[in-house]
């Protein structure tokens, strides 16, 4: 009788835990956002992310972005605007032996990335995109993340293709 009560606790928090980690969130990053090209004269600029996603239980969600990766200047003095827009898949490791509130997570998706440049030659391009970082839950509503985001860009003759790295901390919502 003590196992099978011992057993349904078990389940019981194990559902808990995981019905408290589902639903919607929202939320934003800020970080520095590295383009990789050796042309550039300026290769880093501020960049800032908004996100929503659904979270599917405690170790799968599915995430959409809008990300604006700043200004990147060419050796030319040409400057370079990336944006994108992106859906991925999320998985999220827990780490319950450091703190119950961490987790490790890592994301595959796709990125639509926008390059627009000052002579007036733009590219778009859809691409793989990855990213993997570290997230606390303060409280069962706010969560905060430090990650790092890659994705490609450029496709024609006038916008080369190289990748931007982002680096970035942020904080999301549950409802």
């Amino acid at each position: 009788m003590k196992k099978s009560l011992s057993t349904i606790a078990i389940i019981a928090a194990s559902i808990a835990t995981a019905h408290a980690a589902t639903g919607f969130y929202a939320g934003g990053t800020i970080g520095k956002a590295y383009d990789n090209s050796a042309t550039l004269s300026k290769s880093s600029d501020t960049d800032y992310s908004l996100l929503a996603g659904y979270q599917i239980n405690q170790y799968f969600a599915v995430e959409g972005n809008y990300a604006d990766y700043g200004n990147q200047i060419d050796a030319a003095g040409l400057t370079n605007k990336n944006t994108s827009w992106g859906i991925y898949a999320v998985g999220f490791l827990p780490l319950p032996t450091i703190s119950d509130a961490v987790s490790l997570y890592g994301k595959l998706g796709m990125a639509r990335v926008h390059t627009a440049v000052d002579a007036g030659s733009s590219a778009n391009r859809s691409n793989l995109a990855y990213g993997a970082g570290v997230q606390y839950a303060i409280n069962s509503q706010f969560d905060l993340r430090a990650g790092y985001d890659r994705v490609s860009i450029g496709n024609n003759v006038n916008v080369a293709q190289t990748s931007i790295n982002s680096y970035s901390v942020g904080a999301i919502y549950h409802f």
